[in-house]
């Protein structure tokens, strides 16, 4: 359902701003982290999963790249 959702414009956005409301980060900065992180990277991490090394490392650099803190989602 999530993957399907991020295929459209609409779905990206709303995904955003609901990210936007859940954490520390603007609107801007969650559409900048769905560009630069790979849509199964999310899927895991929406499923409970824990990101595997390569994961962690190309999520981190989504978050350096995008100006969001990793403290601000991980917590």
């Amino acid at each position: 359902m999530l993957e399907g959702m991020l295929a459209t414009e609409f779905g990206r956005e709303a995904f955003a701003q609901g990210f936007a409301e859940s954490g520390d980060v603007t609107v801007e900065q969650a559409l900048c982290l769905l560009e630069n992180i790979e849509v199964s990277v999310l899927l895991g991490m929406a499923g409970g999963g824990e990101p595997d090394g390569e994961a962690m490392v190309a999520l981190f650099e989504a978050f350096d790249s995008c100006g969001i803190e990793a403290s601000s989602i991980i917590g």
